[in-house]
Parts: structure tokens; sequence; C-alpha cells
């Protein structure tokens, strides 16, 4: 059974930040993941532009180089799998961790696969993998997916996306470049204030064209095979679609970090300590997004980096 200073639960680059600041004080570190590496930015749209200068995407005193001061998804994708082929970490790809037993300083990493010994955990599973279910009928049926990846798919297709922050707008504007004939449901009166403010006015410009249509204040009441149900301000609505986008966000699997042992706060964010050490689960840490809660706009990868130093430091410090 292999043993280790540090496991790292989750391969994105939050988590190959905190596995480069440990390896780099020494301590044996593996990384695991359930996907493959960054799975999360391989599920981005993949014309993405990152909100981010590359600059603030760098981990481990690792040069960005690009083309445009903002990245995109392959460029991220590519610098990220650079970072980790030159750092020699071990990587444990496609390992789905079951169970994590006993205590600090002897913890056992039970996968689908394997098992490993660890001194120190650290949890850097985000939340990108759990989309925010509307539990409506019909939400399963394989023309409706929760995440967009590309517009080209969409052309000549009526395409029901619901959402209204700048993934739905994103896809909205991509899809209808490429031939789609979209319709934007939105729960509430306006897009999200966080709608970055290059997309806003290029969006109303199409809806005030009629090229994009809407439905604010409206809700999905459920899904057919090339319908959707919708309850507007004005009564019931069927709209066509073949294909339909919820956009609605994603969060944590709360359900599996709890079951852990470590102690979520009222907004389903694991208690941790100042070094981000959960209170209830001795030398088991959380990085990143993992810490988010129901606030999952609060961490980015930029902000998300200086957890690893903060806890490969605090670790360091401790383990023997």
């Amino acid at each position: 059974m292999k043993e280790v200073d540090v496991a790292v639960v989750g391969a994105g680059p939050v988590g190959l930040a905190t596995a480069l600041a440990c390896q780099e004080r020494g301590l044996s570190t593996v990384v695991l993941d359930r996907g493959g590496l960054c799975q999360s930015l391989q599920d981005y749209p993949r014309h993405m532009t990152f909100f981010s200068t590359a600059a603030n995407l760098e981990i481990g005193g690792h040069s960005f180089p690009c083309v445009a001061p903002k990245p995109t998804r392959d460029e991220a994708l590519e610098y990220y799998r650079g970072v980790a082929h030159d750092s020699e970490l071990d990587f444990m790809l496609y390992h789905d961790v079951e169970e994590i037993e006993g205590e600090k300083g002897a913890f056992e990493l039970i996968t689908d696969r394997t098992s490993i010994l660890a001194k120190r955990i650290v949890l850097a599973t985000g939340f990108f993998t759990h989309p925010v279910k509307l539990g409506i009928p019909g939400e399963s049926l394989p023309n409706v997916s929760h995440h967009f990846h590309d517009g080209h798919r969409y052309f000549q297709q009526d395409l029901v996306i619901v959402g209204g922050a700048n993934s739905a707008v994103i896809a909205a504007l991509e899809s209808w470049r490429r031939g789609a004939r979209v319709t934007l449901v939105h729960r509430k009166e306006n897009l999200s204030s966080g709608v970055k403010y290059w997309l806003g006015p290029d969006f109303e410009n199409r809806v005030a064209e009629g090229s994009i249509a809407t439905r604010f204040e409206s809700a999905m009441e459920s899904i057919e095979p090339g319908l959707v149900r919708l309850v507007t301000p004005e009564g019931k609505e069927e709209l066509p679609a073949d294909f339909v986008l919820l956009l609605t966000g994603y969060r944590a699997d709360h359900a599996w970090v709890e079951g852990l042992g470590l102690e979520l706060n009222e907004v389903d964010a694991p208690k941790v300590n100042d070094h981000h050490e959960s209170l209830s689960r001795e030398g088991f840490y959380i990085v990143g997004c993992a810490l988010c809660g129901e606030h999952t706009g609060d961490i980015f990868i930029e902000n998300g980096r200086e957890h690893a130093i903060r806890v490969a430091r605090s670790i360091a410090n401790n383990i023997k």
C-alpha cells in the first residue's frame, strides 16, 4: 500500500497548487481525482476566455504565457498540464475516493480501485461536478444538459437556456451566433448583477433586435421531448425545445463532505481554522472552492491558490 505525507483529493488548479507547495517543502504528495487533470476546466465551454488575466492564474511560480492578457480554456489546460508534467508529482487520476478512514497521522483513503495511507488530507474538490437541480419532470432527458460546451451543435435547433448569470449569457450569445433559435428563461426580473460589463450590453442588443427571445420572471414546470412548459407572469406557456441547457449553477456535494466527518456551518461550508484545517477532524485541510458552501462566487483560482501556500506551510511545520 502506497504511503505518503499528504494526499490531495482534487486535481484542479488549486489542488495542483497545493500539491506543488507541499512538494516544495519536502513532503511526499499524491494527487487523486475522480476525473482527469483539471476536469472542471475540461467541462468549460470550448471557446471560453477567462475573466482573469494569465498572471492571476499562475501556480507554483510557473509563468503562464498566452497570446492575449486573458487566456482561453485551451491555453489554461495546456498550462496546467505542462506544470503537472514538469512537476513529476504522483497522480492517481480517475480514482474515485469512496471513504477516508483513520485519523491525523494515519489516514487511509479507499478509492474504487485501491487504497493509500496518508498523514494529512487536503480536500480540493470544488463544486463544478454537482449542478443545482430544478427537480422538475424531464430533467434527466438526453437532450438536457447542465453544461455548455459548444454552440455548433445547436445550429438550426430550438434551444432553451435556463439561467441569468454569465454562463447562461455566454451560451445564449455563442449558440445564437452559430445558428440556434435561442430563448433564455430566468426566474428573476433581470439578468444577474454579476454579468460582466462586456456581455450584458451585447446580450441586451440581441434581445432588442429580436435575435434572442427571453422569458423573465418565469419558471420551468416540465421538460418533454421537443418542448418545455413554463409558468410566466402571463400564465402557462409551451416553447419548442430540441435542446435544453439548465445553467443554474453548482454546489459542493455536502452529503459526501459531511460523510467524511467535516462539520459544516450555516452556509454549508466546512468549518476550518486560519490554516484551513477542519475544526471537526484534525489533519484534514480544505482549500479552494471546496470552502465555498452556498457562496460559490467568493472563491476562484486567483484567491484559492493562496490557500495552497497557507496549508502547505501549516502541514510542513506540524507533520511528524
